[in-house]
Formats: C-alpha cells, sequence, structure tokens
C-alpha cells in the first residue's frame, strides 16, 4: 500500500511540475541510466520508449528521485565536443580557429558563448574540449554538428600542418 500511495504521490507532483512531459527525449542518470521518448504519465508510472523500441514502464517514484536530462523541451541545449592536440602548438591561436570553425557550423546558436577550453594534458598531448549551443527541435542536432566539426577541423589543420597525435601505447610481456 505505501508503494502505491507513493507512486501515488510522485505521480502528481511529476504531472504538476512538468519536470518532464509528454513527447520530450529524455536520459535517466544513476542507476537506471536509460534514454528514450515519455509516452505516457499516468498516476502510477511513466512510460519511456527506447531507441530500441522497447516499452518501458517506470514507477513514478523512481523517475521523482532519478536525474534527469530533458533534451527536446529545451530552448538550448550544450553541445561539447574533445580534441587531443599536439604539446608544441600556439594554444590562444588553435583556440581562436576552432572556436571560428564551431561558429560556422550551420545550427550553431549563439556564437558569443561558443568556447574552447583546456581541459588537462596526457600522454597524447593537449585535450581541449569545445562547448556550443543548438537548438534540440532543430533537425542538425549535436551528433551532426560534431561530425561537421572534425571534418572541418582535419581540412583546417592539414592546410595549416597541424598533426593530431596518435596515442602511444606500451605493452611489456613476461615469460
Amino acid at each position: 500500500m505505501d508503494t502505491t500511495i507513493g507512486n501515488m504521490l510522485a505521480g502528481i507532483m511529476i504531472m504538476t511540475n512538468h519536470k518532464v512531459k509528454l513527447g520530450d527525449l529524455v536520459q535517466f542518470m544513476g542507476s537506471l541510466n536509460m534514454m528514450g521518448t515519455i509516452e505516457e504519465i499516468n498516476v502510477r508510472y511513466t512510460i519511456v520508449r527506447t531507441f530500441d523500441k522497447r516499452r518501458t514502464i517506470i514507477p513514478n517514484t523512481i523517475v521523482a528521485s532519478t536525474p534527469i536530462k530533458t533534451f527536446k523541451s529545451e530552448t538550448l541545449i550544450r553541445g561539447n565536443v574533445k580534441l587531443r592536440l599536439p604539446r608544441h602548438i600556439d594554444t590562444d591561436q588553435i583556440k581562436s580557429l576552432l572556436i571560428q570553425i564551431l561558429n560556422n557550423i550551420k545550427g550553431v546558436l549563439h556564437p558569443e558563448y561558443t568556447n574552447i577550453v583546456i581541459s588537462g594534458f596526457d600522454s597524447g598531448g593537449i585535450v581541449m574540449q569545445g562547448f556550443f549551443f543548438v537548438n534540440p527541435q532543430s533537425k542538425r542536432g549535436s551528433i551532426a554538428i560534431k561530425k561537421d566539426f572534425m571534418i572541418n577541423v582535419l581540412e583546417q589543420f592539414k592546410k595549416y600542418g597541424i598533426k593530431i597525435p596518435n596515442t602511444h601505447m606500451t605493452l611489456t610481456v613476461e615469460s
């Protein structure tokens, strides 16, 4: 009885606070770790249709207590892309080149907020990450933009003679 009442209260909370809406593309974080479209929300459970066309029924207490990323109902979503570059580059020049490439791609919104940052260093070189905004309702999502970005980056790097480093791995075999 406690579970039923808990699901009903959670269902009312979900329907009134609009955490998720019908048709939203969502990603459930944490232990649920699922992505799909909200197909139905009722008082006791929420139905999610996953990309492999499975219909998953989730009790509302779990939906209410799980962190959720929404994609479709947002006006903007932030996309990101990672690159590994050689250590000997001029980072300021590369940052401005990468920002210019990103902002010239169709579908990138608010170019004033596009940014490239150094997110770390590893054995392959400097790890840079680019951030940009896209419209989730647009036919060109962040995946298409990432693809176009990488194609344009490779063309520009080839033009300027910049080589993207390969990660090296050392294997030791003992007999």
